[in-house]
């Protein structure tokens, strides 16, 4: 009873005893209410015929899962080409197109329209050679590996080119940065250049002030020494 109520799924189908626990429950139960007798054995029949149906309801439950998971894998069938990755070639293969999909996705890679469809090709190739199975003959580990080798190429010329755009955007960046410095430069000196031909410039008004500020502070004629006096 334990084991039926609360054990693992079970794998076997109900049996006589099932039957019979089912059915003499159910009489049990029947003959209670009819002969009018105490509700304990309407009670007890209830029971047992509750025992009995216990693997024949899981078992059910059992068909009706199996009956859904495989309607779910002809879905999935009917929308494409089912590849078995429990293999360690398949599943190389779809790690392959994973990358290859990941680097089409960096920015500034040429044709990564053409490379994701080129390795999808290859996918749906391998996928419908082993038909849902796995590889299992030297020409279809070959087939497969051939088409991994190729998707893994690809990948790494798209990424060193991702690489090399890089690069030189980051070579541009710092020749914009260069030529900003000179023309800033260039303007500085042009301006220092101007100020020394008319001979004017806030630094030497500044100077000047000062200058006079001090000047006037020696001679005991400006503000300050004003204030000193009695």
């Amino acid at each position: 009873m334990v084991t039926d109520l609360f054990g693992p799924d079970p794998s076997g189908s109900p049996g006589w005893l099932d039957a019979a626990l089912l059915a003499g429950g159910l009489a049990l139960a029947l003959w209670a209410v009819v002969a009018s007798r105490s509700t304990g054995l309407v009670v007890l029949g209830a029971i047992v015929a509750s025992l009995g149906a216990v693997l024949p309801a899981r078992s059910a439950w059992r068909e009706v899962r199996r009956w859904r998971r495989t309607r779910k894998r002809e879905a999935l069938v009917s929308r494409g080409v089912a590849l078995d990755v429990a293999h360690p070639l398949t599943r190389r293969l779809a790690e392959a197109y994973d990358a290859l999909v990941e680097a089409a996705r960096l920015p500034g890679v040429p044709l990564e329209h053409d490379a994701v469809r080129a390795a999808h090709a290859a996918l749906l190739e391998s996928a419908s050679l082993l038909d849902g199975g796995v590889p299992s003959t030297e020409a279809e580990r070959s087939y497969l590996e051939k088409r991994i080798a190729a998707i893994r190429e690809l990948t790494s010329a798209l990424q060193k080119e991702h690489e090399t755009l890089g690069a030189a955007a980051r070579a541009r960046g710092d020749e914009r940065k260069a030529e900003t410095r000179l023309e800033k430069r260039a303007r500085v000196e042009a301006r220092e250049e101007v100020e020394a031909i008319l001979g004017e410039s806030s630094v030497q008004e500044l100077g000047d002030l000062t200058r006079q500020i001090e000047a006037d502070r020696a001679d005991g004629s400006g503000p300050g020494a004003l204030a000193e006096r009695p």
